[in-house]
């Protein structure tokens, strides 16, 4: 079976005769080179189907000749040219196809990531590095893509493990996380929550550091997973890491801070530190067009039905500026007119559809701090729909019992610290749905019935009842509960 490839300029229709490919040109720039098409199959009285973003090059491409021509009809590629599509979806609507015809593509694209040989050549091109790589992960390419187009599924349910570095005895055991694929409800968003100074924070930044080439387990800790390996022989859950670090406290390692850069086999993003407008304005460049814009949509549906002022704002306009070089012209100043909260929360979901793969650890340290509980709850939904449809996974360290909330008990690490002892276990109730006091008398125990309301109600049960009835008037539901019951206690031991 040879298909039928058509070469259109981009103003120009797809040919809709059935299994006729037709590639439409575009004019993105990826540094002076031009190699972006759009993938369409023809489906006779059916509009052609849209397979998304390839990028065709050829071997000894410079830029200064950076535009690749075709010719205008053909059924194959010659053997100068290479391929590779921009995104799991392309791969996803080849793999839709009968085996015959699957195959028969891919060959006629030169397609690397179904070719591994040809990979290995075309992967020291320059070309491939500033364009068909610019925004793709290499490790995606060898991993998920090439599955995809053998034929085999991509990978659902998957398990690891982490284990702090063992500087003493109060080192915290071994962690261990399952993600399982289509689970109700989700358990890709794993949470750390404890109280101040029980090591959340050191293990959030253990987590990044680790992951980092040349890390010392010995003073990090490590990562660990029965079947993935990277090229220096580590066994890494992940092939790439998105930390966000809002906070002027945040503490991860100074060597990540390049917002995009390559450590080893495992590629860093760093999101919410220096010029926030820029890396908006950067990130939403990538979001614009094809499947992200459709996840970009729905992850800003998700937000704006539970906070007004945001949909006010109709952030989804951005989406139609111009693109101008590295960035969506105007989208940062946008950005400037919201609250410190609604720039964090969009920069972040931004950033999560932009850099999310297939296994992708995304980082996140107390988001409370920014977000009103409606709105946090919103953004955890949003975050474990994103990282659901990559395969990937979130850790979350948080005071809140808000974010309890929106996880399975399964998914919840109960950090305490009793003196130099630290210890890391699951809570005793189910905490999906749960009420947050319930929540937060659980994670807290003797924490909350020490301070706040409790112990002033703990005081005045002794009191007159004038003074009784008087607080009892300007009680909620809760605290008038707990105000009989302690009461009932009194006139017990009496």
């Amino acid at each position: 079976m040879n298909p039928t490839f058509v070469v259109r300029s981009r103003e120009q229709w797809p040919d809709r005769a059935l299994n006729v490919f037709t590639l439409k040109e575009d004019r993105w720039d990826d540094y002076h080179f031009k190699t972006t098409f759009h993938l369409f199959r023809g489906r006779g009285d059916e509009d052609p189907e849209n397979f998304g973003i390839v990028k065709i090059a050829r071997f000894g491409m410079g830029s200064e000749s950076g535009r690749t021509t075709l010719d205008r009809s053909f059924n194959t590629l010659g053997e100068n040219f290479f391929s590779l599509g921009q995104d799991r979806e392309y791969y996803d609507k080849i793999l839709a196809l009968d085996k015959p015809m699957r195959q028969a593509v891919l060959i006629a694209l030169r397609d690397i990531a179904f070719d591994s040989d040809l990979y290995d050549r075309a992967r020291s091109e320059f070309v491939t590095s500033s364009s068909l790589l610019r925004d793709v992960n290499d490790l995606v390419v060898k991993t998920q893509f090439r599955r995809i187009t053998h034929g085999r599924a991509v990978l659902s349910h998957y398990e690891f493990t982490y284990d702090p570095p063992q500087e003493s005895e109060s080192t915290p055991p071994r962690l261990s996380f399952r993600v399982s694929a289509d689970s109700t409800p989700p358990t890709n968003v794993h949470v750390l929550i404890g109280a101040n100074g029980v090591g959340k924070s050191t293990l959030m930044r253990n987590f990044a550091a680790s992951l980092s080439a040349g890390s010392d387990p010995l003073a990090v800790g490590s990562f660990g997973h029965e079947q993935l390996e990277d090229s220096v022989g580590r066994r890494v859950p992940f092939n790439n890491v998105v930390t966000v670090a809002f906070s002027a406290f945040d503490v991860f390692p100074t060597h990540l801070l390049d917002p995009t850069g390559e450590r080893g086999d495992i590629a860093h993003a760093v999101v919410g530190l220096g010029d926030l407008e820029a890396q908006f304005a950067q990130n939403l460049r990538l979001c614009v067009r094809g499947p992200r814009r459709e996840r970009w949509l729905a992850a800003l549906r998700r937000l704006t039905d539970v906070d007004a002022v945001l949909r006010d704002e109709r952030m989804e306009d951005v989406l139609n500026l111009p693109v101008m070089g590295e960035e969506v012209s105007g989208a940062g100043e946008r950005l400037r007119s919201l609250s410190s909260g609604h720039k964090i929360v969009l920069l972040t979901i931004t950033a999560i559809v932009r850099f999310v793969e297939e296994r992708t650890l995304v980082l996140v340290d107390e988001p409370e701090t920014h977000l009103h509980p409606p709105l946090l709850s919103a953004f955890i939904r949003a975050l474990s729909e994103l990282i659901g449809e990559r395969n990937g996974v979130a850790i979350v360290a948080t005071h809140s019992p808000v974010v309890l909330q929106d996880v399975p008990r399964s998914c919840v690490h109960v950090v305490r610290r009793r003196g130099r002892d630290i210890s890391v276990s699951p809570p005793m109730i189910e905490t999906f749905g749960e009420s947050v006091s319930v929540l937060t008398s659980t994670v807290f125990g003797l924490d909350v019935t020490t301070t706040g309301f409790h112990s002033l109600l703990d005081r005045v049960t002794g009191a007159a009842s004038s003074e009784r009835d008087e607080l009892h008037l300007q009680l909620g539901a809760e605290g008038r509960a707990l105000l009989r019951a302690l009461e009932d206690d009194e006139e017990d031991s009496s």
